[in-house]
Formats: C-alpha cells, structure tokens, sequence
C-alpha cells in the first residue's frame, strides 16, 4: 500500500512537471467541471470510498455549458470564444480491490464561438484521462484518500480541448459523516506546462479547493448533491478573476433500478474566471455493477445419503401423515423503519412502578427488537432513549428515564447483541410526543425509543461479525480475587415522591 502511494504522488510529480515551452493559444484546456463516475463519488471528484473491490460504473455525462471563456475589456464582455459547448464524457471506473480505485474517460466536444480574432474548432476530441484513488484510512465517521488525475495530451489541436504535454492533478481528500449525510473536503492542484494566451491571462500550476455535500433523501434510491470548487493559479494567486474561477453546482442522482443511475446537474460560475459558465447543466446515465455482499454462514449441511433401492422392489405404502395444523402467526411487536432511520414498537416497554426494573411483558417486544439487529447487520450503532412524563420533578424523570433506557441496553446486551452497537441516554421530560395532563397523553409519554445512528453500508465496506470479539459485560463478570475488598461507587441518591403525591410516575 505504502509503494502505491509513492508511484501515486511520484508519477503526479514526473508526469506534469512544468516546461518552459510556450503553447499556441487555442492549446489550453478550459473545463472546469469534469464529472466523475467513480460509484460512490459527488459530481466532480470520487471522494475518500472508492468502494469494495470490483464495484463498476460507466456510462455518458453530457454537459452543457454557456460560454465558457470570453474576453473581457475591463468588466466589459468583447466576444464569447466559445459561446456554446456540449461535451460528451464516455468513461467508466473500476474498485481493484478494497480502497483502491481506477477510473479512465474521454471528452468530445461540440461547440461555437463568435470571436473574430479565433476561429474555434466546431468539434473536438479532449485529453485522456486516468482517475487513480487510494483510500489511506476509514475510521467510519471520517476517511481520508489520496487520489490523482492523470491527462494524457489527445486533444484536438487549438480547440480549448486539452493541451500538448501530459498533466496531473494530485489530491487529498476527506470525507467525514454517516451514510445518509456526509460532506467532503478537498485540496488539489494541477502541475502543467506555462501556457501563454497572447491576452492577459496566462495558465500555469494551479491550487483547488473543492467542498461538497451529498444527502439520501430516499435510501438508495435518490441522493442530493452540491459542490463549491475554486482553483487559483500561482501566477497571480487570488489577484484577479480570470485566473482564479469559482464554481457551484448542485443536482440529484436517482435509480429507476438498482444497476442504472440518472444525474441530473445545474451550475453557474460565481467569478468571470476562465471556465466558469454562465449556465451550465449535465445530465448524466450509467450503469452500475455492485460486488455481492459478503456474509458469514455456517458450515452447509452434510449431504443426506439414500440407500439405492431396486426398481423392481415396491415399498408398502404408507399412511399419509395428518398434516399438522399450522401455527399462529407471531405478532409483530418491532419493525425496521429504514428511511427513518429507527425501529419501531408496536406495544410500550413496561417497568414496575417508579422503578427501572423490566416487566416480563416486555421481554417479547424487547426481542424482536433483538432479532431484527441480529438479521441486520448492517446497523452499526443503536441508540436506546429513554423519556418521562411530567409528573415528577425535572431531576428525577431525567434519572428514571436514563435508568430505565439503561435497563433495555442491559437486557439486550445480556441477550447476545454486541455492546459496540448499542448505547443509551435518558431525556426525561425534555421531549414529549404528545401533550395535555391526561392519562393517555402522560403513558404515551413515558416511551422507550430506538434510534439508528449509523449503518454500515455493505456496498462500501464488509459488514463485520458481530458475533466475534464481543466486549465483556462488565456486571457479569466475576469479582476478582484479591485480599480486600475493591471500593464500591457511592449510590446515586434520588428523593423519591410519595407514593400518594402529584409527582407519582408509573
């Protein structure tokens, strides 16, 4: 892993190592938003996950972009060098194996202008390009990766298409947050030749910035994306707009199906810098190929062995079995809630009264709830919340809530569930779901909730065992043997109300 990232960050250096050879003036490559199609990636860069090995997409991102570059006297627009531009982008992008990702596409340009001085080509091939990423590390809520775009010079000559010498553009980024929201952060740079425009604007090494936000509004099915990218050049860093555009986009991605993906993309340039367009929009379709998700199973069964039986022997008939009558179907007492990111109780948790101790009628309800994060392991963190009424005082319902949220967490834990993935806090009073003083409202008050924190996505990374390397439960471990006995901690003193007083609790 460590010689990949040295050929990765060694090769951005050597490839686009700057030259002191002057370019003609069409020989530059103006795009500024170029579209990734790494599986897991926002519009322009694949961010931190490339993925588990041999996850796949490829596709076409068509993109129009409402000129583009455009000479300037002062504030005041001359002409439109290019006017209009739709680039088709044919690539796809391959993870080789896990956290190392590949990516290879190619732009054709059509286009116009309306400059007298320049007659631009009304069609153009662009420069190959090569997306090499290698996540360094993914500690679940933060990933950090390095990654390098490689432009190998296939472009139409004096078309704003490409330039003469090979470039790269050399990252790092990280991404930070849960699947269903998270943000990325990136520093990148472009290493070409000094490309001189005859105007006053000339291209040289580049420093980017990119921040961008992705959001699942539908699980899996339709994600909301944004992105702000700047890039300064060092000839005149942050002196002026032409050299130093900025440029936002947002847009959705959505699948008809599991394998197809639907980009729809809008944008516009902030600044008069080159490359930023005064509208642009890209739509986007490609094909995507997810790894089958790694599960653990027990051994198979042995084979069951019959003994050959003669073709001329008839077996006595035997009398048809009864059937037997078919059981009552189990109540539904817990159900996943996805896209609200929950599991939902049909019947209270119920304690004995003014005590965190559980009632047996819970024990049902309590495991269902046990045996959906056993059939899903992909939910990585639980969090059990415990909420009072008002009756009591303010210190006390936080106490009794937080003891009785602790006691489901013990049960559960008791039960099998790993304890990395549960944890619990008490509320008290501070959220209530319904209000008024009757009784009705006050019982449906006092809840135990189940909310879901984190999920390991299993298109990204392996879901583990959870069934392997369990932490030890502390009060069921034995007490150690010593010579004296070990301190206990003070008990936690709470008043309680009397038992005939308004500040009764169930």
């Amino acid at each position: 892993m460590r010689r990949i990232l040295l050929v990765l960050l060694g090769a951005s250096l050597l490839v686009g190592l700057p030259s002191s050879a002057s370019a003609e003036q069409g020989d530059m490559d103006i795009q500024l938003l170029r579209p990734t199609f790494a599986p897991w990636g926002l519009l322009s860069t694949p961010g931190a996950r490339p993925g588990r090995q041999w996850t796949v997409r490829a596709g076409v991102m068509i993109q129009y972009e409402r000129a583009p570059l455009v000479v300037l006297n002062q504030e005041e627009e001359i002409a439109k060098v290019v006017s209009d531009r739709v680039g088709f982008n044919l690539g796809g992008y391959v993870t080789l194996f896990d956290g190392f990702g590949l990516g290879l596409s190619i732009p054709l340009y059509a286009q116009g202008g309306d400059f007298t001085n320049y007659d631009v080509p009304g069609f153009a091939l662009g420069d190959l390009r090569l997306d090499v990423a290698y996540r360094l590390l993914d500690l679940g809520l933060i990933a950090l990766a390095v990654r390098s775009d490689f432009f190998f010079p296939t472009s139409t000559k004096n078309a704003f298409a490409g330039e003469r010498l090979p470039r790269a553009a050399p990252a790092v980024t990280v991404e930070f947050g849960v699947p269903r929201f998270s943000g990325v952060f990136e520093i990148n740079s472009m290493i070409r030749q000094r490309v001189h425009t005859g105007y006053d604007f000339d291209m040289a090494i580049e420093l980017g910035l990119l921040v961008g936000l992705k959001a699942w509004a539908v699980r899996n099915k339709l994600m909301i994306m944004a992105e702000l990218s700047s890039r300064a050049s060092v000839h005149r860093f942050l002196t002026g707009p032409t050299e130093n555009p900025v440029d936002i986009r947002g847009g959705v991605r959505f699948f008809p199906i599991e394998q197809i993906g639907v980009d729809l993309v809008v944008g516009t340039g902030l600044n008069a810098g080159y490359g930023t367009a005064a509208a642009r929009v890209m739509l986007g379709v490609t094909y995507r190929r997810l790894p089958p998700v790694v599960e653990e199973h027990d051994d198979p069964p042995e084979e069951e062995m019959f003994a050959d039986i003669p073709e001329d022997e008839e077996l006595p008939e035997e009398p048809e079995p009864e059937p037997e009558p078919e059981p009552e179907p189990e109540p539904v007492l817990a159900e996943l809630k996805e896209d609200d990111d929950r599991i939902e109780i049909k019947e209270p948790i119920q304690f004995e009264f003014n005590s965190d101790v559980l009632l047996e009628a819970s024990y049902p309800v309590l495991d269902q709830v046990r045996a959906i994060l056993e059939e899903r392991g992909d939910i990585a963190f639980l969090l059990v919340e415990g909420h009072a009424s008002f009756e009591g005082t303010v210190d006390y319902n936080w106490d009794l809530s937080n003891r009785r949220a602790a006691s489901v967490f013990r049960y559960l834990v008791e039960n099998g569930i790993n304890a990395r993935r549960l944890s619990y806090r008490g509320m008290g009073e501070a959220a209530p779901r319904a209000g008024g003083a009757a009784e009705e409202a006050l019982a449906e008050n006092r809840r135990v909730e189940f909310r879901i924190l984190h999920w390991i996505d299993k298109n990204k990374e392996v879901q583990p065992n959870w069934d392997l390397n369990k932490p030890p439960i502390p009060w069921l471990m034995p007490e150690p043997e010593a010579s004296g006995e070990a301190p206990k901690p003070p008990e936690l003193e709470v008043e309680q109300p009397d038992e005939g007083s308004e500040e009764d609790q169930r």
